[in-house]
């Protein structure tokens, strides 16, 4: 028999099962990878700003770009490429592999 973290005893399949569990969790858990912000104004560089992020979750690697307009409010979202409509602040993008972005 081992002794876990809480001090409680289990068997070596037990152990064997929860650190499998552990492994997929951790594996599955985005890391972000790199972050940058650029001011991309047309006219005036400061007004406008995009925030790049790369996520690794898994085996992948997503890119996720946001252009904020730091005088009207507008957002624009782009994941791996693609533009998502419709996003607003609170909201939550699925990313393929069934991973959710909130």
């Amino acid at each position: 028999d081992l002794v876990d973290r809480c001090g409680a005893t289990m068997s070596k399949d037990m152990a064997d099962e929860e650190a499998k569990r552990e492994a997929a969790q951790r594996a599955a858990t985005p890391r972000l990878a790199l972050q940058r912000s650029s001011s991309i104004g047309k006219r005036v560089a400061a007004t406008k700003a995009r925030h790049v992020y790369h996520l690794n979750i898994g085996e992948k690697t997503h890119e996720v770009i946001l252009d904020v307009s730091k005088l009207s409010g507008k957002t624009k979202l782009t994941v791996d490429g693609e533009q998502v409509q419709g996003f607003k602040r609170s909201h939550s993008q699925t990313l393929p592999g069934a991973h959710t972005l909130d």
